[in-house]
Order: structure tokens, then C-alpha cells, then sequence
């Protein structure tokens, strides 16, 4: 064994620095991998130490209606401090002049929330003003500032204003993401926004939050909680039950990002098992020598394996000490989407994973072409043909070491994802995007070799031959930059089919969801003065299920209770009526009927597919339901089923909205109804107007202004996409040092070619042109074959994923293909840099 280590060390002499330079492929993939282990590991704490500050309180209650006698006994027997907390979408509108309404967050407060947690506002006595009552206001910083607003100045909310007494700057579970759909805006409990009839605000649906007293277990509330099955579908949440809630969906992108991670590292150990194929074809020679000299075929192999386990641990090492450093930088990139501080330290157990995963994959993918070695004879020596020949002669442990690698990938993900069948998916995906890209690699070299351009200029036809020749970089590039194209492609594809729904002249940019009957025809006539578009006016009508097939719903409910599954989803749905589906719905089973003669005993009605649940059981085909609408009962038989996303207890507001239950007309005009208007503008001032004057006359009417909507989404998907092409841009940087690495590694063979041609009389202009063919070629290929997969991907995602049609712009890929292009051939050219300038003399006499 000493001799095996001494002449590994005394082998590498002459190639320690190409060696360490190709255990580069796998540093990023290693630091992927430590970055995102010990980051989970610090989030993970983060959690466990902020639990109830995220909670702010011990106990959170959740109250949908007035509570019976005994959940009410239930509640007034909880010791410790109470608070309560309202959250309700409401318009609000700056008296400052400069910009119209902003939907937000409205939260009503009464007493001392947030127990725990972190409450700071600018000025910081602000909390203590609201708690005071009044009619004051705490605004979310980032609304002040986007609205051009600060202390002092007033809002109205309804028909309500308030004095902003201070700006939000942290509240308990608030993040800078979500504040950008809604910005939160604190107002006192006992000053209502709104009042309805009575004068009062409906306080049937609140949060209870409560600090309880030391010796007494938020557990053990939440346990007896749970067995009482009170009436309402109340819920209750404990530090313990949030705490695990955040660290389930934390955990999940942990899983999700280390997969990318391990991708990175995958296609760096491709890089290593091809720079070492090179390498150990230029030691065949060194072999023969040896095995003449009397060392076996087996010490020949753990020669190179020794050279090749100390260049995956050289690369583990150097990996984990920059996946520290990445660790440490990621902060700066998820604040925006964490509610709460990260504190960073030194995670041992993921660094420790990650080094070992990043050698085991790249011992693997190193023993190989390491295989080799152990079949190079004696002979080998007088007929250096021969070596190659019997070393690549069919080997049955190649097989067993190929099955050896996909287990490990497989093994790898189905141990981060903790789901078999998904790590199973992942392997699967990994491998027939390599499949893929190795098949179009092969194609491409095949092409090259047969369908040779004889009437090209020289230059190109030199280039082009490189794609097939000995040493040729196509696999590699193909496989590298194209995966990481896709990756990143798939992202701004899937973003710009998102953010497509919402424009053209045909999509409203403003709409206000919720219009009573009697201000309707007002309203319409308003927003046409002022120079608006209604593009559609949808009345919304709630009704109650009373029976299902002759069985009366509160049966059904006390069965189900009785069964131990808990009380169902709320009996109340929202229903529209129209003559004709739209183009969008898609008839499951039956037929829709879209008029009916006032009076029909029987009225046919369509529900959507997943949608219309009531009592915990989905409705189906001729189930025969009576409804009550406002106090009226209507029977009527479900003779259409229809696909549809609209949730069981209110429409889905996806412009048109869609519903679970559809009427025909002639059944429901004379109920109580509300509208929802579909309203464009034709520009931002427009919609501004609009929004102002309808605020004016009708204060008690919302409406909500799709292009904030849309520029919080932008905002929002910029930020996470932002993190994925992050950890994206490692599988990138991976395949440029490939690159690197590979035309390092085949130096040998293109010194002897560009020799060649020097001594034929090639100038270093043309050689740098067969260059720049060779790797402009090889970029745009990787390129369009990543772009192509990512075209596909985000029509998948678009088509079953977010049911949406495909649109971006065909700018998009274009820049992609340029873009790896650029990379590769910059690379290329870099790497390669000394080949054309060194005299064909002094090549010939170097001893390569």
C-alpha cells in the first residue's frame, strides 16, 4: 500500500494543478448544497426561538360566528390576558391628493396585542396612541411611502377618517412580501370603519388571542379544544402548531433548493468523470510501463482512484468553505419574504452532509473511466493503439457503477424530499433531461461527421469538425449550460405568463367586487362620466343548502360529526345566473340550461367540478337540492357540471370571476343581490379618477386596482424567482468551469492540431476563428435545446398548473440563446487563450 501512495504522489507531480483545477466542476455543487443545509438549519431555529413572537400571543382562537352557549362558557373560562383581532379587506384613500384608493389590510385591536413578538412604529409611542382609541391609524411604512404620505396626515376609510398616528415598521408574522399585496392598516377596536344598519360592526369573525398564565399548557387548551367539536368551525393555533406549520413549509424549500443544488453537483461530477477520462487516456503509456515492471492491473487502479478520491475531497473541502460564505450572503436575499429575523451560525451537520455527498458522487463518477486502468496489458507498451482498445473493451462493472449512481441520485432525493414517489419523479426528471441533452449532443456530433459543410469557408468547416472529433466539448456544453437555461428560462417564461393575463384592452384594470343591487345602475352611469369601460357585471347572490336529496343538511352535518370527521365546510355558497357558459368553462357531464320561465317548480342549475361542496360532500349530477335564498326556498336539479377553480365559499375573482353554482336566468333576478364590475381605463389616471369618484359617492363600495395588483405580483415573483435563479446560477457557473475543465484537459490534443495547422501554414486569426465557430456553435445549440424544454415546461405549467393560455415574448428566449452563446464562447476562448500564440516549434518540443 505505501508503494500505491507513493506513486500516486509521485505521479501527480506533473499534473497537481490540472487536477486541482478540475476538482472545481464540483465546488459549486458542494457550496450549494452547505449553503442551503446550514441556512435551513439556521431558519429552523430562527423558528423554534420565535415561535410565539410569530404567533404573538399563547393561544390564537379563531371565531367565525357569535359562539353558542357552550363555546362561549368554553371561552370565558380561559385564564390569563385576551385580545382580540379583526383582519378585512377595505379601500382606503390618502386626503393627501396624491394617488387614489389602495386596498388593504384592515386590523382592528383591542387590548394589548402582541403579547410577545415585535411591535415598532415610527413614532414609537404610536401602539400606545392606538390602544388609546380614537380615530387613529397605524399605515404600513412602505403605503406611506409609496402614496407620498407621512404622520399626520389623514385617510379615509369609508365614510370614516382617521388621523395616521404612526407607521408600521414590524408587527407579529408581517413580512415586506405579503405587506405588498395588502399593506396592514391598525385602527382601534372600538372605532368601526363601517357599521351596518344597526350601527354596529358585524363582530361575528375575529382572532382571540391569549396570553396565558405561567403553569397553564397551550397543549392541553388546544386538546380539549379539539374534542369539544363546537359548533361554527372555530380553530385554535398554539406556538407549537405555527411553529411547525413555518418549519414544514421552510423545510420544503430547503428540499426544493438543495435538489438545485444537487443538480449543480451532478453536472459537476459529469465534468470531473470527463476530465478525468482525458487524463487517464494520456497515462495509458504509464500504465503498460508499470504493468511491465511487474505492478498489477489492480495497484494500477488505486493509483489513479487515490489521485481521483483526493481531488473529489480537495473539491468537498474547498465547496463547504464557500458554501459558508454563500450561507451568510442569503439572508440578504429572503428578508423580504421572512417574517421574521434570522440569526446566522456555523451549522456543522449539513457541512458535514454536503462534503460527504459532493465526494461520494464524485468518487463515483470518477471510477468510471478509472475502470481502465485495470484492463491495460503489458503489451500495451510496444502498441500504444492497442492500450485504448483493450482498456475500453466491455467491462461489466461499468454497468454496476452506472446503477450504482442512479441509486444514488435517487437515494439522494428521496432522502431530502422525505417521498419516495417524488425523489423517484426527480431521478426520473434528471435523468431524461440529460437523456435529452446527451441524445442531442450525439445527434449533433453524428451530423457533424456526415453532413460535412464541403463548401464552407475553411475555417468554419475546421470548426465544425471539432464538434465530432476526439476530445470534442459537445457533450459537456450541451448537458451543462443547457440545463441551466432551462432552469433559469422556465422561471421568466412562467413569470411572463402570469403577469400576461392581466393585460390587453380586453382585461379590466379595475374592479369592484362587491356593488350592492341599489347602487349598481348609479355606479355604472358614474364610471362611464368618467370616461371608464365596464367590461362586465356579474350579480352575486349567497344561498344556503337546505336538503340534498331529500336528506336535510343538518343531518348530514351531525352524521359526519358523528363519524369522528369533524364538522364540515360552511353550508353557504355564492351563485351567479347567466343564459350561456363561457368560452373558458368546459361541460363535464349534462347540459346547461340557460333561461327559465319565472315560476318553474324545478329549476336546472351547473356546478363546477371541484367547487360546489356543501356538508363536506361534492355535488353531483342530478342531486336534487333546495336552496335557501334570503329566506325563500328554491328547489332545483344539477343537470350541468362544469370545470371549475371557483373555491366552495366564494367566487374566484380570476377576472371573469367564476363560480361554484350557476343559475339560469329567469330563477334569481328578484333576489338580494350584489355585483361585481369588471371596469378599464385607459390609463393610470383614468382608473385614478374613477377610483376617486366612486370613493366620494358610494364610500361604502371597494374596489381594487389590478395594476397594483399586478405590480405587487411582479414584486412578490421578482423576489422568490430572484432566490431560484440564484441557486440556478450555480448549475450555470458549473457548466462555465466545465468548460474550462474540458478544454483544459484537452489541451493535449488541441496543441497537436493547432501544431498542425500552424506548420500547414494556419495563421492564428484563422485559428482563433475555428475557435470562435467551434464554441459560438455549441453555446447556441445548448441554448436552443434549454430553451426549447423551458418553452415546453411553461406550457405544462400554464396548462395544468395555473389553467392559464401560454404568452411571452419571443424576446425572451432569443436573449437566452445569445446569452449562453456569449458565455460559452467567452469561456471557450479564455481557456484556451495560449494555444494560438506559442510556435509550432517550441509546441513540437514539449514534452506533453
Amino acid at each position: 500500500m505505501n508503494f500505491v501512495l507513493q506513486m500516486a504522489w509521485r505521479d501527480s507531480r506533473a499534473s497537481r494543478r490540472r487536477l486541482l483545477f478540475f476538482s472545481l466542476s464540483i465546488v459549486l455543487g458542494v457550496a450549494a448544497l452547505v449553503a442551503i443545509g446550514s441556512f435551513g438549519v439556521n431558519l429552523g431555529q430562527a423558528v423554534n426561538d420565535q415561535a410565539n413572537g410569530l404567533l404573538g400571543a399563547d393561544l390564537a382562537i379563531t371565531v367565525n360566528e357569535v359562539p353558542d352557549a357552550n363555546f362561549q362558557q368554553w371561552l370565558d373560562a380561559l385564564p390569563g390576558e385576551r385580545s382580540r383581532l379583526q383582519n378585512f379587506g377595505s379601500n382606503i384613500v390618502f386626503q393627501n391628493g396624491t394617488q387614489g384608493s389602495r386596498i388593504t389590510q384592515m386590523r382592528r385591536i383591542e387590548g394589548n396585542y402582541p403579547f410577545y413578538g415585535t411591535f415598532t412604529t415610527e413614532p414609537e409611542d404610536a401602539p400606545s396612541r392606538l390602544r388609546a382609541g380614537g380615530a387613529v391609524a397605524i399605515v404600513d411604512k412602505g403605503l406611506l411611502a409609496e402614496s407620498h404620505a407621512k404622520v399626520g396626515d389623514t385617510i379615509k376609510v369609508g365614510p370614516k377618517t382617521y388621523t395616521v398616528v404612526g407607521a408600521l415598521k414590524e408587527f407579529p408574522g408581517e413580512s415586506p412580501v405579503m405587506a405588498s399585496f395588502a399593506p396592514p392598516v391598525l385602527v382601534p377596536w372600538a372605532d368601526p370603519p363601517f357599521q351596518d344598519k344597526t350601527g354596529k360592526r358585524d363582530n361575528r369573525a375575529y382572532r382571540l388571542f391569549v396570553k396565558l398564565p405561567a403553569g397553564v399548557s397551550a397543549a392541553t387548551l388546544a386538546a380539549e379544544f379539539d374534542n369539544k367539536h363546537f359548533a361554527g368551525r372555530p380553530g385554535i393555533t398554539t406556538a407549537d402548531k405555527l411553529r411547525k406549520n413555518v418549519a414544514d413549509g421552510l423545510s420544503s424549500m430547503d428540499r426544493f433548493f438543495s435538489l438545485v443544488g444537487f443538480v449543480a453537483l451532478f453536472l459537476g461530477s459529469i465534468g470531473v468523470a470527463s476530465t478525468i477520462h482525458v487524463y487517464v487516456r494520456q497515462k495509458l503509456n504509464t500504465v503498460a510501463i508499470l504493468r511491465c515492471l511487474g505492478m498489477a492491473g489492480s495497484e494500477g487502479f488505486l493509483v489513479y482512484l487515490i489521485q481521483g478520491a483526493a481531488l473529489g475531497l480537495f473539491g468537498a473541502i474547498l465547496g463547504a468553505g464557500l458554501g459558508v460564505a454563500v450561507q451568510f450572503a442569503l439572508p440578504a436575499l429572503v428578508r423580504d419574504l421572512l417574517p421574521f429575523p434570522v440569526r446566522l451560525f456555523v451549522a456543522w451537520t449539513p457541512i458535514g452532509v454536503g462534503m460527504v455527498a459532493g465526494f461520494i458522487v464524485c468518487l463515483l463518477f470518477t471510477l468510471l473511466p478509472l475502470l481502465a486502468v485495470r484492463r491495460v496489458p503489458p503489451l500495451a507498451v510496444l502498441r500504444s493503439a492497442y492500450a485504448e482498445s483493450a482498456a475500453n473493451a466491455g467491462d461489466p462493472l461499468r454497468t454496476a457503477i452506472g446503477g450504482l449512481i442512479v441509486l444514488a441520485v435517487a437515494g439522494f432525493a428521496v432522502w431530502q424530499t422525505d417521498s419516495p414517489g417524488f425523489g423517484v419523479g426527480y431521478a426520473v426528471f434528471l435523468t431524461v433531461s440529460l437523456g435529452i441533452f446527451a441524445g442531442t449532443a450525439w445527434l449533433v456530433s453524428a451530423a457533424a461527421r456526415r453532413w460535412f459543410p464541403k463548401n464552407m469557408p475553411y475555417v468554419f468547416r475546421q470548426g465544425v469538425a471539432n464538434l465530432h472529433r476526439p476530445n470534442n466539448r459537445t457533450m459537456l456544453l450541451l448537458v451543462s449550460l443547457g440545463l441551466g437555461t432551462f432552469l433559469i428560462l422556465t422561471l421568466y417564461l412562467t413569470r411572463s405568463t402570469l403577469l400576461h393575463q392581466f393585460a390587453g384592452d380586453q382585461r379590466p384594470n379595475l374592479v369592484f367586487p362587491q356593488v350592492p343591487d341599489d347602487q349598481a345602475e348609479p355606479l355604472a352611469k358614474l364610471i362611464k362620466e368618467q370616461g371608464g369601460r365596464i367590461l362586465d357585471q356579474v350579480p352575486v347572490v349567497q344561498i344556503k343548502a337546505v336538503s340534498i336529496n331529500g336528506k336535510p343538511v343538518a343531518d348530514l352535518m351531525k352524521a359526519r360529526v358523528q363519524r369522528g370527521r369533524g364538522l364540515p365546510a360552511s353550508v353557504e355558497l355564492v351563485a351567479t345566473y347567466r343564459d350561456a357558459l363561457r368560452s373558458s368553462d368546459e361541460v363535464v357531464a349534462g347540459k346547461f340550461t340557460g333561461h327559465v320561465e319565472p315560476g318553474t317548480a324545478v329549476i336546472p342549475i351547473a356546478t363546477g367540478e371541484r367547487g360546489a361542496i356543501v356538508a363536506g360532500r361534492l355535488l353531483r349530477l342530478n342531486d336534487k337540492v333546495i336552496w335557501d335564498v334570503q329566506g325563500l326556498p328554491i328547489e332545483t336539479l344539477v343537470t350541468c357540471v362544469k370545470r371549475s377553480d371557483g373555491p366552495s365559499n366564494g367566487p374566484n375573482f380570476n377576472f371573469p370571476p367564476s363560480f361554484p353554482v350557476i343559475f339560469p336566468v329567469g330563477a334569481l333576478e328578484g333576489a338580494p343581490k350584489n355585483f361585481v364590475f369588471s371596469v378599464r381605463g385607459a390609463t393610470k389616471t383614468d382608473v385614478t379618477r374613477i377610483e376617486r369618484a366612486a370613493a366620494t359617492a358610494f364610500p361604502r363600495v371597494q374596489s381594487l386596482d389590478i395594476a397594483l395588483i399586478i405590480e405587487a405580483i411582479d414584486k412578490v415573483f421578482g423576489k422568490v424567482s430572484f432566490v431560484v435563479e440564484f441557486m440556478a446560477l450555480f448549475t450555470v457557473a458549473t457548466g462555465a468551469i466545465m468548460l474550462a475543465t474540458a478544454v483544459v484537459a484537452g489541451r493535449y490534443q488541441r496543441a497537436r492540431e493547432t501544431v498542425l495547422l500552424r506548420t500547414l501554414g494556419a495563421s492564428r486569426r484563422q485559428l482563433q476563428l475555428i475557435q470562435l465557430t467551434e464554441y459560438s456553435i455549441l453555446g447556441a445549440l445548448a441554448a436552443v435545446v434549454g430553451c426549447l424544454l423551458a418553452m415546453s415546461a411553461n406550457a405544462l405549467l400554464a396548462q395544468y398548473v395555473f389553467k392559464f393560455p401560454v404568452r411571452f415574448s419571443p424576446l425572451e428566449p432569443v436573449i437566452a440563446v445569445v446569452a449562453a452563446a456569449a458565455v460559452t464562447l467567452i469561456t471557450g476562448l479564455l481557456a484556451d487563450r495560449g494555444a494560438t500564440r506559442q510556435p509550432p516549434l517550441e509546441l513540437l518540443r514539449q514534452e506533453i
